[in-house]
């Protein structure tokens, strides 16, 4: 039954980012569709999640969602200066758009990685 549904999640997360490929060659430089596509490949392939955070991070630095996983994701690559970078940014971003959620997500989580180092 696991190998099935992983099956299934697999055809289903790959559908998924047929779909989302397809709106964003619509409208290519929407943050949200980039966000979404960079999430959806979190499971499936993680270089090409990095990219889309990557573009975000360059391109749409004003996409708050961003700044969580992509940290988090650089620490899956080991690189711990970038990963706090990120949380940084990311936090001063949320302090300044006033997002008392995100703003407590990232810092949570930053000091959870910095108690780690």
């Amino acid at each position: 039954i696991k190998e099935y549904n992983r099956k299934n999640s697999l055809i289903l997360n790959i559908e998924r980012i047929h779909k989302l490929e397809k709106f964003r060659k619509e409208d290519p430089n929407d943050p949200f569709l980039i966000y979404a596509l960079a999430t959806e490949w979190l499971d499936e392939n993680i270089y090409k999640s990095k990219e889309y955070f990557d573009e975000l991070l360059e391109h749409h630095p004003e996409y708050l969602g961003t700044y969580y996983h992509a940290a988090n994701l650089y620490i899956t690559f080991d690189d711990r200066s970038t990963a706090k970078k990120i949380f940084e940014d990311g936090i001063k971003l949320a302090s300044k758009l006033g997002d008392q959620k995100a703003f407590s997500e990232l810092t949570n989580t930053y000091n959870e990685f910095l108690y780690d180092e």
